[in-house]
């Protein structure tokens, strides 16, 4: 169909774009038109194109007879692109009668769409891949989103490849978004791209040419077509290529386009992605087990377990230190390897790192620990600092993963996300002796960290910080972070996370100014709930900072401590992740941290970290820290400087009280 040369192409894309045209005639003739719900923008590809908004038949009809009349123009390349675009048009036309006949429709609300601006604006989510047609089988849809799935990418799917891949695997949380089976939900992918230049440049409908322009040039995006191309598909082929997409398939019949990129489909997103000049996340690195966003927030259970360090049963930490002095690239084993060690072993990570910034960065880089290691297939990696909790599945140690492993992930991440980083080396210590040296190093610098934020007040500083970096675990937490209020993880003051800032503007920690406020006790900001909403998906409208009740702060899973709610003492008792024995209310911290997290606002029971028991906001809504009746006496002996003598003196440890009623009689005795 397309061997026949340059002008066969350009009116086989006329063909194919006719074709639409007679299928949107056809389909007007036996229904009407229903612009879509959940949008500002009537039928968008229309009201970009032609500044018209659809309220009926005759509307569409209208429309109908101006792209006839372009269709009719000479046949020249030119024209040929310009019918591709107006090709979309038609397919939304059609999806317009079938959504007044069914009234449903796969069309992507303009609140997602919003939702995914940020996330492409600061390369979180790099590009958008659009995989469109048939596949072969489902081992080829799966090579096409593996490798679209290791560069971090967005991927809509379209046409019957919606029906050949794993949705368990590749699902929305992995960025894998099924748009419809029908080609014609084509339609629903172009609307989406032609809002984002009115949704988020607020260029006005009907500035063709601009609206255009501003998707060539800041649109990432590119299409997959796997299976048959026949003149329909080349029609849309076409106006992608006019809008600055970049082509890719399996399809020999491609060749006939010299702007379309033909082969395998394992090499389809990475040309693609090179075509576009899409900032990839993939990491280059050959590990004996997967890597990348397909397996962050992996579980491994107990049973399934060959190695566990950190956690109930051993200890571990990690750390980012600064040192020029390292060799680049160097990874060392202290001890011995996965092979060489019990089901249950202390491990201690250090990543050294060299080049232009300051010691207050440590921690930023510190943090990036979890995201990366997050990714590799068999591994499990949760929390932070000396509280991390760490798996290797049997079938990674299997596989032959092995620890130097991950040492060789932190050095090429770490340089490959943060370009200041000029040089990086790894540290895995399993030998007790140098481990047990090395922990108390770590301590040491995590205090030096948090005693840097002392002196800060919430009242002296303008701007909060947020960390979205458990998201991955709980969907919709957000973490907020004030000069009084740690995060959860113990891991971020509000001075690391302004570092954080400055280093890569576009991570997981983000500015939240404070606005007025709402309620000073409770710890209730205007400026804070207007960003909690946003990054909560718009699961939760209001936060009290230092309040266990009302709207009390999110939880994820890596909190260091727990605060809960003793209503026989009308106080609060804390616990934390370190502490093996029963609270005085009869449950281990495991069992409160079950009840705990997922991103939900649980009345009575928080995540806190543990410097939070220092602030002098701390619970301020019930009253403050006098309201703390129970500490195990190891966090109590901690902060024993940080909290005041009244105070101190009538909180209960475990040497105190063992339950309830012991409970009871030392707080009537303390009054």
């Amino acid at each position: 169909m397309l061997s026949g040369g340059f002008m066969d192409v350009v009116k086989t894309i006329f063909e194919g774009a006719k074709k639409l045209l007679a299928l949107a005639e056809k389909s007007l003739k036996e229904g009407d038109v229903k612009p879509f719900s959940d949008t500002e923008y009537n039928l968008p590809v229309v009201y970009a194109l032609f500044g018209r908004e659809i309220k009926g038949k005759e509307d569409a009809a209208e429309i109908l007879d101006k792209i006839r009349k372009k269709l009719e123009k000479e046949q020249t390349l030119e024209n040929a692109l310009k019918a591709g675009v107006y090709s979309y048009a038609l397919l939304e036309l059609v999806e317009a009668v079938k959504y007044a006949k069914e009234n449903k429709t796969n069309f992507i609300p303009d609140t997602v769409i919003r939702s995914l601006g940020l996330p492409l604006v600061n390369g979180t989510i790099p590009g958008v891949a659009v995989v469109v047609g048939k596949a072969k089988d489902e081992e080829e849809m799966k090579k096409v989103l593996e490798e679209a799935v290791s560069h971090a990418l967005l991927v809509l799917v379209v046409g019957e490849c919606c029906n050949q891949y794993d949705k368990t695997k590749f699902t929305p949380e992995k960025n894998v978004i099924p748009i419809g089976a029908e080609p014609t939900n084509l339609a629903h992918v172009m609307n989406i791209v032609f809002r984002i230049p009115m949704i988020f440049a607020k260029i006005p409908p009907g500035e063709k040419k601009e609206i255009e322009e501003y998707i060539t040039e800041r649109v990432p995006a590119f299409v997959v077509v796997l299976g048959e191309i026949d003149e329909v598909v080349l029609a849309l082929g076409a106006g992608c290529l006019r809008l600055g997409f970049p082509i890719t398939t399996t399809n020999e019949a491609g060749k006939a386009v010299e702007q379309i990129f033909v082969g395998p489909a394992e090499k389809l997103i990475d040309e693609g992605v090179k075509r576009k000049g899409i900032k990839s996340k993939k990491l280059d690195i050959r590990l004996p087990m997967g890597y990348g966003n397909l397996y962050v927030g992996e579980t491994i259970r107990k049973e399934d377990m060959a190695l566990e360090f950190g956690g109930k049963k051993s200890k571990a930490f990690e750390l980012v230190q600064k040192d020029d002095s390292i060799e680049d690239g160097k990874v060392e084993i202290i001890g011995k390897d996965i092979d060489g060690l019990a089901e249950n072993a202390n491990v201690g990570l250090i990543v050294s790192v060299a080049g232009d910034f300051e010691k207050d960065a440590e921690p930023v880089f510190e943090r990036m620990i979890h995201e990366h290691l997050n990714k590799i297939e068999g591994f499990m990696h949760l929390a932070s600092r000396d509280i991390i909790w760490c798996r290797f599945s049997n079938e990674a140690k299997k596989k032959g993963l092995k620890l130097k492993n991950l040492g060789e992930v932190l050095v090429r991440s770490m340089k490959q996300e943060f370009p200041l980083i000029e040089k990086a080396s790894a540290t895995i210590i399993t030998d007790d002796d140098e481990f047990s040296k090395q922990l108390a190093h770590a301590k040491h610098v995590y205090k030096e960290r948090d005693d840097r934020i002392k002196g800060l007040t919430e009242e002296n500083v303008d701007m909060f910080y947020g960390c979205t970096m458990c998201q991955s675990f709980a969907p919709n937490h957000v973490c907020v972070i004030t000069p009084e209020r740690i995060a959860l993880c113990g891991a971020i003051t509000w001075l690391d996370a302004k570092t954080a800032m400055k280093i890569n503007p576009s991570g997981m920690n983000f500015e939240i100014p404070k606005g007025s406020i709402i309620d000073n006790e409770k710890g209730e900001y205007e400026g804070v709930n207007k960003i909690v909403k946003q990054k909560s998906h718009g699961k939760i409208d209001r936060f009290h900072l230092h309040s266990i009740f009302g709207f009390p702060h999110t939880s994820c899973g890596c909190f260091e401590a727990i605060a809960f709610y003793i209503p026989e003492v009308d106080g609060i008792g804390i616990v934390h992740r370190d502490f093996k024995g029963e609270t005085p209310i009869g449950m281990k911290f495991s069992t409160l941290a079950g009840m705990t997290g997922g991103g939900l606002q649980s009345e009575g029971l928080i995540g806190v970290g543990t410097a939070y028991v220092a602030s002098k906001k701390a619970f301020l809504g019930q009253g403050g820290r006098g309201k703390i009746v129970w500490l195990p006496k190891e966090l109590k002996e901690r902060y024993k400087d940080d909290i005041p003598a009244e105070i101190f003196g009538k909180i209960a440890s475990e040497e105190d009280v063992k339950d309830i009623n012991e409970l009871q009689k030392w707080v009537d005795g303390k009054k």
